[in-house]
């Protein structure tokens, strides 16, 4: 009876599961790792239909259809999980370890028939692919909760892959200790541990689906839509944080687009957007910062957890260069792009509004002599346009 009850428990557990995903891809179509999943879990419960139910009389067919989807299962839940960190699939080394695994199984089923050979070979063949994904998502640096989740899955699964070929091996469970191999104590174990088993790895996908989700809410909350930059709530969470763990010299740099509302006014808004947009990234690609934050409506914030002074004065030179060579469609080309820059290195324990406030009077001091350039807060140091020098 309880044969009975695994036979139909794993293939309809597995079924609901490839409907689960298939629903939340319908929900979310971009996370195309939930299709796959979907794939993946119908191939487990067709295999487990061939093993236990035997839909055709044909045994040899049954043992090759079920084989065949487990495999395919396996390799799709893999794909699933670098689809879902962004890793390139290793498709040549996946098809090695696919063939590899076909032949070996063809050379045991029909030359030399050994039901121990086809155990230890899909074994090896499910710990090699559990294992590459393993390691690869490990050489991303794993940067949330949802990675080190699927990571520590993937070691899951390598080691149960090879658990039970080497308890097979020593005789603990063997697959010929039954009239046939679906009722051998090996079989058995598999029918009783699969739920655990498939249940957790979709239970894992699941909850990493989750917490993606909370950290793309969260970054939506904690992003500015127009530059693509931390929105000030962001930009001061983050800020906080690495000024607490401070090990180097934090510094700030205030930038302000000069004469934007002219701009907006001559051009209209649209244009006065792009040109919001056109900066926010001429301070990402130049600006070398740490966090790089739109805090106003044409005012900008860079954070950078150990700098100096000669550092800085390059990154605000190179953000002028880039800002002048920019092109804005709907601005004449004899138009040139500026902005005012105020940078504060921080003094003592300073927190992050009172290096804000610093930063500020600097950069209000930039636009009174004359903006497009940048000025220090440090009382001993003063700047002329493109650059900076000691007051001496």
């Amino acid at each position: 009876m309880g044969q009975i009850y695994f036979a139909l428990v794993n293939p309809a557990i597995t079924a609901i599961f490839a409907g689960v995903f298939l629903f939340l891809w319908r929900r979310w179509r971009h996370r195309s790792q939930l299709l796959i999943l979907s794939a993946a879990f119908t191939m487990a419960a067709l295999g487990f239909v061939f093993y236990d139910i035997s839909p055709v009389q044909d045994e040899l067919v049954n043992r090759i259809v079920s084989n065949a989807s487990f495999l395919t299962a396996i390799t799709l839940i893999a794909v699933a999980a670098l689809v879902r960190a962004e890793v390139a699939v290793p498709k040549p080394w996946f098809a090695t370890v696919l063939g590899l695994s076909a032949l070996a199984f063809t050379w045991f089923q029909f030359v030399v028939d050994s039901v121990d050979a086809r155990v230890v070979i899909m074994g090896l063949s499910f710990a090699a692919l559990a294992m590459t994904v393993a390691l690869l998502l490990q050489r991303q640096k794993p940067k949330s909760t949802a990675d080190r989740m699927i990571i520590a899955a993937a070691w899951l699964g390598v080691i149960t892959s090879l658990t039970r070929p080497i308890l097979a091996l020593v005789g603990v469970i063997s697959p010929g200790d039954g009239a046939s191999v679906q009722q051998s104590s090996y079989w058995l174990t598999i029918q009783a541990f699969s739920p655990i088993v498939t249940g957790t790895l979709a239970l894992l996908f699941l909850a990493a689906l989750s917490l993606d989700t909370l950290d793309a809410m969260s970054n939506a909350a904690n992003s500015d839509y127009l530059s693509g930059l931390l929105n000030r709530r962001g930009f001061e969470g983050a800020v906080g944080k690495a000024l607490e763990n401070a090990a180097g010299k934090p510094a700030l740099i205030l930038v302000d687009i000069d004469d934007f509302k002219r701009i907006n006014d001559t051009y209209g808004h649209k244009v006065g957007d792009q040109v919001i947009a056109g900066v926010a990234r001429a301070l990402s690609t130049h600006g070398g910062a740490d966090f790089a934050a739109r805090i106003g409506g044409e005012e900008f914030a860079l954070f950078y957890a150990d700098s100096d002074v000669a550092q800085l004065q390059q990154n605000t030179n190179a953000i002028r260069s880039a800002l002048i060579r920019m092109g804005i469609p709907g601005i004449p080309r004899e138009h040139i792009m500026t902005a005012s820059f105020g940078i504060h290195c921080r003094r003592g324990d300073q927190g992050l509004s009172e290096m804000l406030s610093e930063a500020d009077r600097a950069l209000y001091r930039a636009k009174d002599l004359g903006k497009d350039r940048a000025e220090l807060s440090t009382p001993h140091l003063r700047t002329v346009e493109g650059g900076t020098r000691s007051a001496g």
